[in-house]
């Protein structure tokens, strides 16, 4: 999928609390928040037993990435771990390139596209007005980050055991997430 020059993205970066506390009460709790049912601190092999570790693009992933490609829905899945094997990043976007397949209608449906989506249901292609309706009001929000229009939400923990990023990348062009990451806060 090409992205036109004209289209603005927009990033929204939410620091998640690994607790689900945060100091705005128009803010909805975050705790346990995953995507692709994963959540950085896991184990690769967990990522392996939900994906299929056969299935893994080869072509596509490095020596500390794992990247799973669904060519019905054009969408890749992207998992970064540290030396030990630990899950740090999440993603999951728009697959590079363009492929012609034929996929029955089952494909594209709402239920199996969830797979790759956030455990609130929020999903590459929806509307990013359903950002704030699953995750609330940001505490804070910044912009003009890289010569884009973008957004930070920002939510901030209360713990010892450090934060989550959830960024979630709008296109102000038709209005759809065209990207969700999870990470650590050292990502």
């Amino acid at each position: 999928m090409l992205r036109r020059k004209s289209q603005v993205l927009v990033r929204l970066l939410v620091l998640v609390p690994l607790l689900g506390v945060n100091s705005s009460a128009r803010s909805k709790s975050l705790r346990g928040v995953k995507l692709a049912g994963l959540h950085p601190g896991e184990k690769l092999s967990r990522a392996y037993g939900r994906f299929g570790k056969r299935y893994v693009n080869q072509y596509l992933s490095s020596a500390r990435s794992a990247v799973w490609v669904d060519p019905c829905t054009t969408q890749q899945l992207t998992v970064q771990f540290g030396l030990n094997g630990t899950i740090r990043r999440i993603t999951v976007g728009p697959m590079p390139g363009k492929i012609e397949v034929i996929c029955n209608n089952k494909a594209y449906s709402r239920t199996t596209r969830a797979r790759f989506g956030t455990n609130r249901g929020l999903l590459v292609g929806d509307s990013c007005g359903r950002i704030q309706e699953l995750y609330g009001t940001p505490i804070s929000d910044t912009g003009g980050l890289r010569n884009r229009e973008l957004q930070a939400m920002k939510y901030l923990s209360s713990d010892r055991t450090g934060e989550l990023k959830l960024e979630i990348d709008c296109d102000t062009g038709n209005s759809q997430v065209e990207r969700i990451s999870l990470s650590d806060s050292t990502n």
